[in-house]
């Protein structure tokens, strides 16, 4: 079960932390995000649901069974999606911590891809919030651009996002005070 866990000795350490390295923020969407997929799925499963009952009491021999395997395979699917769309909401995390920033972006069932960037290449933080609810329950995309051809870090529906920016903004400002030597690009935020 080592493989599915991404906190390894407590709440706050994962696998490959360095001895020094303190994690300040562990950062996923907004359970909004979740809600509203959630409300999708529920009205998936409304149709699903009539074709089991109809099917039941309305057809007669090889067209109710046929109905009856198709609601089931059809019922199996929206499990899937169900169970798919809480994968991906657990699993597609931000770790910052006060040396770099670490995305964990989970690209599909079994394929899983972990992108990090020392504190010192982050060029630009930037928000952007956009609707009517994520503005009221203050949720954004946010991009960290780094330094030369390394890709831009962008995180979607995340929960306030300005806050996370702090987090980042303040861990880059403590680690040039505390590595001077280290810095190679300067914070634009």
């Amino acid at each position: 079960m080592k493989n599915f866990r991404i906190f390894t000795k407590t709440k706050n350490s994962f696998e490959g932390q360095l001895p020094d390295e303190k994690t300040l923020k562990v950062v996923r969407m907004h359970w909004f995000t979740l809600v509203r997929q959630g409300v999708f799925m529920f009205f998936a499963f409304i149709p699903i649901l009539v074709m089991i009952f109809t099917a039941g009491y309305s057809l007669e021999g090889d067209l109710q069974k046929f109905f009856l395997f198709l609601s089931s395979m059809l019922f199996l699917y929206w499990w899937y999606w169900v169970f798919y769309m809480a994968t991906m909401y657990y699993l597609n995390i931000w770790i910052i911590t006060d040396h770099r920033l670490i995305e964990s972006e989970q690209l599909g069932m079994f394929r899983r891809n972990y992108t990090e960037l020392n504190l010192t290449k982050i060029q630009d933080v930037s928000v952007n919030v956009e609707g009517f609810f994520e503005t009221m329950l203050n949720i954004g995309t946010l991009e960290v651009q780094s330094a030369a051809a390394e890709k831009k870090f962008i995180m979607i529906n995340v929960g306030d996002p300005l806050e996370v920016k702090e987090t980042i903004t303040r861990a880059y400002n403590s680690y040039i005070r505390t590595h001077p030597g280290k810095v190679e690009e300067r914070l634009n935020v």
